[in-house]
Formats: C-alpha cells, structure tokens, sequence
C-alpha cells in the first residue's frame, strides 16, 4: 500500500481544485482502527454549499453514533445560528422523558413569536402534562402576562380533581 499525498505551495484561494466535469465525487475511508476517520480541516473557515434544489441538498447523517455541533468561541456572536428561510423541524424519536433538551448553563432562554394575529405560540402535550416550575425565590417567579386582550384558565376534565387549583 500507498499514500497519496496533495500539496500547493501556491498563495490562491483555490490552491487544490478537484472537479468533475460529469458525475460525483465520492470520498470513502474504509478503515477499521478508531483513528481511519475523514478529517477536515482548515486554519480559517470551512464552508459547505449545495446548490441543488431538493429536500436534502445538505445532510448529515450517522449510521450508527450521535452527531455533536460544538461552538468553542468565547467572544460575542461565537454562536451556533441555525436560520432558514422556510420552517426549521426539531423532531426525536427516542421514547425517554427528555427527547429534546434545551439548557442554557448560564443565561436565559428566550421564545419569541415576531408574527401577526394567530401565529401563535402552542405547547401541546398529547396525552401528557405540561410543567412549568420556577425555582426563583422572587414575588413574580412566574408571570401570566398578556399586554393586550385578556387570560382565560380552563379545566375542562370530568373527573374528580380536574379543577384548577390556586394555593
């Protein structure tokens, strides 16, 4: 067995090019040691762009294993943006009591709804509970707040104890 080794000494954007002018490009490691992996990488930036317009131009996917995004940036603005011009779908499909996590370890979460009448902001639990808890020691650890139109609390169970509790 061989190596085969590219290296451009030239100062150009595009020092290595690699084109096919009818067909793919196909990049497989076949090893079988933890350290036979693909590795990219770049003292700069790393861009990927599809230009195909279908449903997965762009997929990331494991076969086996979990995929890990990991922003290391200390300076503001150092986030992980994740933007689109249609809709943006977060869907797990493993049956635990956490299937989607958000946590921020310092800070706040913030969900916000920038629309206009019945773009709505809905938690649906199907065949589950919602909890809110606050663990604040403050007057206002939770607030009910509409700054336009009013709040309506409905219970409409029909067994003993669906009612609304206030302690």
């Amino acid at each position: 067995g061989s190596s085969i080794n590219f290296t451009s000494t030239e100062n150009v954007n595009d020092a290595i090019t690699m084109t096919a002018i009818n067909g793919g490009i196909d990049i497989t490691g076949l090893g079988d040691d933890e350290n036979d992996d693909i590795n990219i990488t770049a003292t700069r930036s790393i861009k990927l762009l599809s230009n195909e317009d279908v449903l997965d131009a762009i997929s990331i996917k494991a076969s086996a294993g979990g995929i890990d995004i990991i922003s290391s940036g200390t300076t503001a603005g150092d986030d992980i943006d994740i933007k689109a011009t249609t809709s943006i779908n977060i869907e797990a499909n493993e049956n635990v009591p956490d299937a989607i996590t958000m946590k921020a370890t310092a800070g706040g979460i913030d969900i916000d709804a920038v629309g206009t009448a019945g773009e709505d902001i809905d938690i649906t639990a199907t065949g589950s509970s919602i909890n809110l808890k606050s663990t604040e020691d403050i007057a206002d650890a939770i607030t009910l707040n509409a700054t336009q139109g009013g709040i309506d609390i409905t219970s409409s169970g029909n067994t003993a104890g669906d009612d609304i509790d206030i302690k």
